[in-house]
C-alpha cells in the first residue's frame, strides 16, 4: 500500500585546503512526500523481539556534516568528523524514528609506507527526541586502536591489520539498532584482516 516516495533536496558546502589541511562542511534540507520508513508498533515477536512495519508520510530532514583533516610532518594525520540530522513528520509535527543524535569520530594516525598504527574515538550524544514506542539512549565515547603492516610480494600489495575495537569494552547503545532497548553494542574485540591488492 505505500506509495511513491519523493524529495526535494538542497545541499550547500564549503571546501577549504591547503598545504597539510582540508575542511569540508556540508549542510542540507530535504521535504519528501511519501518518506518510506520502519516504525515499531509496540508489539514483540513471540521471541521476543520488537515488531517493525514499513509507512510512508510526508517528512523534512535537515543536518549537516563536517570533516577536517590536518597533516603534520607527512606522517601523522590528524581528522575528524561530525554529523547531525533532525527528521519531522510534517503531517504531525513528530519526530522520526531511528535518527541518529549528533555524532562523530576524531582520530590520529600516524604511518609510514611499511606499517601504521592508529587510534580513534567515536561519540554521540544522547538522543531523546523520539518517534513511536523509541526509547532514548544515552551518549557514549568508545575507544578503538589499530595497527598493521604493508609488502609488496610477487607484485602485489599486501596488507595485514589488526584492530582492537571497544578498548575499554564500555557497554553502550546505538540509536539506529533495532535492538537496542534490549541488546547493547558489541563490547570488546579484535579484529585481524588480511588483503591482497590486485
Amino acid at each position: 500500500d505505500l506509495g511513491t516516495e519523493v524529495g526535494t533536496g538542497f545541499d550547500g558546502f564549503v571546501r577549504l585546503g591547503g598545504a597539510g589541511f582540508r575542511v569540508e562542511v556540508t549542510g542540507f534540507h530535504n521535504r519528501l512526500s511519501g518518506y518510506i520508513y520502519p516504525r515499531e508498533t509496540g508489539d514483540t515477536s513471540r521471541v521476543g523481539l520488537p515488531v517493525f512495519q514499513y509507512a510512508g508520510e510526508d517528512a523534512v530532514l535537515t543536518g549537516f556534516e563536517g570533516q577536517v583533516e590536518v597533516d603534520v610532518l607527512s606522517v601523522l594525520v590528524l581528522e575528524a568528523t561530525t554529523s547531525y540530522v533532525r527528521g519531522t513528520r510534517t503531517g504531525t509535527d513528530q519526530p522520526l524514528p531511528l535518527i541518529p543524535p549528533l555524532q562523530g569520530r576524531a582520530g590520529v594516525e600516524y604511518a609510514r609506507p611499511a606499517w601504521f598504527v592508529r587510534g580513534e574515538m567515536e561519540l554521540a550524544r544522547r538522543q531523546a527526541r523520539l518517534g513511536d514506542f523509541e526509547s532514548p539512549t544515552d551518549g557514549y565515547a568508545v575507544y578503538h586502536t589499530s595497527a598493521g603492516v604493508r609488502r609488496t610480494m610477487a607484485g602485489r600489495l599486501n596488507s595485514l591489520t589488526m584492530t582492537f575495537e571497544n578498548v575499554t569494552n564500555s557497554t553502550y547503545r546505538n540509536h539506529l539498532s533495532r535492538v537496542k532497548e534490549i541488546m547493547p553494542e558489541a563490547g570488546r574485540g579484535l579484529t585481524v584482516t588480511y588483503r591482497v591488492v590486485f
